[in-house]
């Protein structure tokens, strides 16, 4: 599930695993193609022994509906410690139940008039994720316009 401020993506497991220092990393427990899709550098914080937070890196390409593996034989049950997680199914990241809305700040004047030009530039804005930050994707709508988007 991407956490309310889409800042991590929480993995939460049905039961305890038994944790050690060797799951310190994301690499000790994710597989190569999920390593892939959360950049460069990404960190894995142990919430508790059944959540762990997965924070993105630089260039991570990560995205709702992204399927994640788990590294084969890596993660156990606290229960029973010889009995490793299957690995095999992977998991979709899920949207957040809830998330905050953008703040808009404009640098301009905010009318205009309609013989006069406006150039949008959203270029310097990024969705933050730790390390590594994405530009956004935007569409533009002007009220009272014929056009729908620009």
């Amino acid at each position: 599930l991407l956490s309310y401020s889409l800042h991590s993506i929480l993995m939460t497991f049905d039961l305890p695993l038994r944790l050690s220092p060797a799951l310190g990393s994301c690499t000790s427990f994710l597989s190569p193609g999920t390593l892939i899709l959360m950049g460069k550098d990404p960190k894995c914080i142990w919430q508790t022994s059944s959540s762990v937070a997965l924070m993105p890196g630089f260039d991570s390409t990560i995205e709702i509906l992204s399927k994640l593996f788990l590294r084969e034989n890596t993660l156990f049950r606290a229960d029973r410690p010889a009995d490793a997680i299957p690995a095999t199914s992977g998991v979709v990241l899920a949207e957040p139940a809830e998330t905050f809305a953008p703040e808009l700040l404009v640098c301009a004047p905010q009318q205009v008039s309609s013989c006069e030009s406006v150039t949008l530039d959203a270029g310097g804005t990024f969705e933050d994720f730790s390390a590594g930050r994405r530009a956004l994707k935007f569409a533009w709508r002007a009220e009272g316009s014929t056009r729908s988007v620009f």
